[in-house]
């Protein structure tokens, strides 16, 4: 039995497919000639689906290849169990026979999907479903259940240019293609990348159907880089205002708002300048808000600046300094 559960281990340690395995020991017959067969629950994932089946070991543990029971009866109907590579191979010393044997099974599964698309008449969603074979990690299962086909598919993003962890997707895009629709998209983020975005995960952008799958997947890794570069410009223009204007009052982790005080002049009151900013900064303008401190007869209590000199091209230090250009000539006129 510890060849059985050296081959688990080995499975499961597999990250590239999540596999789950429960084993299962049965006890000896009544006579005990049977011995202990080891009975393992899996559950193969394939784009969002899972497959699930019984691996059924001898008596003899790992010395004999397994037999297979899909809990679903048409669930098996894509393999021939006695051509499987991996079994005619199986071999008691190679601790990852079953992985291999759960790998070629899962690649089976991925060629009869494809062969599935034959049922498929809309050609533009089957040239899609091959294109999508180019993509590392990209699947899809044909539906052939109701009056037309649907095609689903998962399709694993990589944002290489971000500080998360290598390996595995950072979003994944999950498409259902049906004939005569356009495309339903929904958007799943990473634990990794959500703990970077804004408060606000970003919406999957509206996927036409006339539109190529390749160029989609472009629109969607830039809906996903857009927060977090424009975030990235904002915490360097906070930078760069703590240098123009010294401490600040308040910010926020996502350097969405920032406050500071303008000392004023003389017998002046000061100001509280509050600066907030665009989602898609630099490429809108933030919006500054001037409130007095304390009122004087006769003067403006606060003053909202939404227009004033400005150009996304400006280095953040240029633009903090034209700001408080800005803010010291408006405090003046107030």
């Amino acid at each position: 039995m510890t060849g059985v559960r050296e081959q688990v281990a080995m499975a499961l340690a597999y990250e590239s497919v999540p596999f789950k395995i429960d084993a299962q020991i049965s006890p000896a017959d009544a006579e005990g000639t049977s011995g202990l067969v080891e009975s393992l629950a899996v559950q193969l994932p394939y784009c969002g689906r899972v497959i699930k089946f019984h691996v059924l070991l001898s008596a003899r543990g790992t010395a004999l290849p397994p037999d297979v029971v899909f809990e679903e009866e048409a669930a098996g109907d894509f393999v021939e169990l006695a051509q499987l590579r991996s079994l005619l191979a199986w071999r008691e010393d190679n601790p990852a026979a079953l992985l291999e044997f759960l790998l070629e099974l899962r690649q089976l599964y991925q060629h009869h999907q494809r062969s599935l698309l034959a049922a498929v008449a809309d050609e533009g969603i089957a040239s899609e479903c091959i294109c999508l074979e180019k993509i590392e990690g990209a699947e899809y299962v044909v539906s052939l259940e109701g009056s037309s086909p649907k095609v689903i598919c998962n399709i694993p993003v990589v944002l290489s240019s971000l500080p998360l962890p290598i390996g595995k997707p950072h979003a994944s895009v999950n498409i259902l293609y049906a004939q005569r629709q356009s495309p339903d998209v929904t958007l799943t983020i990473s634990s990794a990348l959500e703990a970077l975005l804004p408060d606000k995960a970003p919406r999957p952008p509206v996927y036409p159907r006339e539109m190529f799958l390749m160029d989609y997947l472009a629109l969607v890794q830039k809906a996903l880089l857009v927060p977090l570069e424009s975030e990235e410009n904002r915490r360097n223009f906070f930078k760069a205002l703590t240098t123009t204007f010294g401490r600040p009052v308040e910010w926020d982790n996502h350097c969405t708002r920032i406050s500071f005080v303008v000392p004023g002049k003389k017998d002046d009151p000061a100001h509280m300048l509050e600066i907030v900013m665009p989602d898609n900064f630099p490429a809108e303008q933030p919006t500054l808000t001037l409130q007095v401190m304390r009122l004087l007869p006769g003067r403006t209590s606060n003053r909202v600046l939404r227009e004033y000199p400005y150009s996304p091209r400006w280095p953040a230090a240029e633009l903090a300094s034209r700001i408080a250009v800005c803010v010291q000539e408006t405090v003046a006129s107030m």
